[in-house]
């Protein structure tokens, strides 16, 4: 998963440079269907960044089961590869706008993580705590 990301965000060009043409005609089919209009080409790709990080946020906090320092390792790098894509990469821009989704996307996947084993604790520690005479 890293390694896919890594392509994803040091590749040369947009990766969505190919398809951009193909998306634009997928949103306004479906504007036309009732999309709001508001949902635009760079919404959806603000979505991406945030869909694109939430594993990453989760992976990471697993690994170091510490969700603090999972997050801030997520959004240090999430700056590195847009000061990279600013300076070294001349056709990618390196932006806030993408550091503010790629980090909110970690976000959720640290989120995500802590809540998930929060409920499996409470839900063992309940299920643990029953007696044999207790009607399941």
């Amino acid at each position: 998963m890293i390694i896919v990301v890594a392509v994803m965000v040091f590749w040369p060009v947009p990766v969505d440079r190919p398809f951009r043409q193909v998306i634009m005609q997928v949103l306004d089919a479906a504007r036309d269907r009732g999309l709001p209009p508001w949902v635009t080409y760079n919404q959806v790709e603000r979505a991406a960044n945030v869909l694109l990080f939430m594993p990453v946020g989760a992976v990471v906090t697993l690994v170091l089961r510490r969700p603090v320092v999972a997050l801030t390792l997520c959004v240090l790098a999430s700056a590195g590869i847009e000061l990279v894509q600013y300076f070294l990469l001349g056709s990618r821009k390196g932006s806030v706008v993408d550091l503010a989704m790629n980090s909110l996307g970690a976000a959720v996947g640290v989120t995500g993580v802590v809540v998930t084993a929060r409920i499996v604790r409470l839900l063992r520690n309940r299920w643990g705590r029953r007696s044999v005479s207790e009607p399941s």
